[in-house]
């Protein structure tokens, strides 16, 4: 039987049962907090994760095309035969403040938004967007690239389509995909309805 303590009647002391306890209560609580996540929306599957890092993917891939051969021209100032897309609307176009200024936020400007969408998705805690908000401006962005890329492969005359082209073709579809699996798996800290 158990001594008489200062708070009254003492119990023996098992220290296997108390582990044993110990144990069991965290996994009554372990699976009250998957049954939670369950009931609210919300599962521990990467889907979700993937897809936004997937999209930042392409949006890097997007960027570095810009910078690699993108057509080529046969009639240059300089002589030469390809030219990266930065360098035709920055080098090439108007050079002052203002048309550069336009023409870093024409290439950058979109993706740049894109990619900070999908960095606020892949990070864990604070403010975390919604799987419509990556696809509204994933289809804007695409959409208007999608729209100059058909104009520069049909356009013709003297222009010829260099691998930073391809590039950021794949990329754009990258970025897509991405955006598919977002909103295949999307996440709520509200319970779905």
């Amino acid at each position: 039987m158990g001594e008489f303590g200062r708070s009254g009647p003492q119990l023996p002391h098992d220290e296997a049962a108390q582990r044993e306890h110990l144990q069991e209560v965290e996994e009554d609580f372990r699976r009250d907090r998957e049954a939670d996540r369950v009931a609210t929306g919300r599962s521990r599957r990467p889907g979700w994760r993937l897809g936004y890092l997937v999209v930042l993917v392409g949006a890097a891939g997007f960027v570095a095309s810009c910078f690699l051969p993108y057509d080529g021209l046969t009639i240059l100032p300089d002589g030469t035969g390809t030219v990266s897309l930065y360098e035709r609307l920055v080098s090439l176009g108007p050079n002052d403040g203002g048309s550069d200024f336009g023409a870093l936020l024409f290439l950058f400007g979109g993706v740049a938004s894109v990619a900070v969408i999908a960095i606020m998705g892949a990070t864990r805690g604070g403010l975390r967007p919604s799987a419509a908000t990556m696809a509204a401006a994933v289809v804007v962005w695409s959409l208007t690239w999608i729209g100059l890329m058909i104009r520069e492969a049909t356009f013709g005359g003297g222009i010829s389509l260099e691998w930073g082209f391809w590039v950021q073709a794949v990329s754009i579809g990258v970025v897509v995909i991405g955006t598919i699996v977002v909103v295949a798996h999307p996440t709520s800290s509200s319970p779905r309805r």
